[in-house]
């Protein structure tokens, strides 16, 4: 569990670093092959971090989604959460 953990965090600090949000991070995204290495995937509602402004919809999967993002706000947190 550990490292699997470690994988998606690794896998969200490459995209924060490159500024871009995921915005749907659940299990149905990530992917694990035979050797338990992880990806994750479905980019449809990531977004470069600085063209998410104040009038931006929340989205994503309500059961996954940060409280923050129901109220409109964004951040690299919402998708650790």
């Amino acid at each position: 569990l550990k490292t699997y953990a470690r994988q998606i965090l690794s896998g969200l600090k490459f995209l924060h670093d490159h500024d871009i949000l995921h915005r749907d991070i659940k299990p149905k995204n990530i992917l694990v092959d035979h050797r338990g290495i992880l990806k994750l995937t479905d980019f449809g509602l990531s977004r470069h971090l600085q063209s998410i402004n104040p009038n931006t919809n929340p989205c994503g999967t309500i059961a996954y989604m940060a409280p923050d993002v129901l109220k409109g706000r964004f951040s690299i947190g919402s998708d650790i959460w």
